[in-house]
């Protein structure tokens, strides 16, 4: 009499290890894309806060601000405003002048952030500032 067998035959399991390795790989990729995603969106939000903290101080100040530029860390730690310091990730400039069609004591406020080096803006932001009556 012949022992019943049991357990899974070899095709079996190859078929349920290619499912496996099929359905892991797509989960790799999106790990892979979703990282990719979190960091873009983290480096455009410290771009962001760094322009509106800046914006912020232009607004709010009582003389007229000069042109400028300043060098940020990937944390958005302040390195300096001279040259690029080794290990800056952002460029903050701003740009303070008198917008055509302002009256003579307006200003017009353009901060952005760029990435030392790249040609592209990680943010921009414009506003204006009505001078103040002497």
């Amino acid at each position: 009499m012949r022992a019943e067998a049991r357990g899974f035959s070899l095709i079996e399991v190859l078929i349920a290890t290619t499912i496996t390795v099929v359905a892991l790989t797509g989960l790799a990729h999106l790990f892979v894309l979703a990282s990719a995603a979190n960091r873009a969106a983290r480096v455009r939000t410290i771009a962001v806060m760094l322009a509106r903290d800046k914006m912020e101080e232009l607004l709010g100040a009582d003389a007229g601000s000069a042109d400028g530029a300043d060098f940020f860390n990937g944390r958005g730690e302040w390195l300096g405003d001279s040259t690029p310091p080794p290990g800056a990730a952002f460029v903050r400039r701003w740009s303070v002048s008198s917008g055509a069609g302002m009256s003579p004591r307006s200003r017009l406020l353009i901060v952005w952030i760029m990435q030392p080096g790249a040609s592209s803006e990680l943010a921009r932001l414009v506003g204006a500032r009505e001078g103040r009556a002497p």
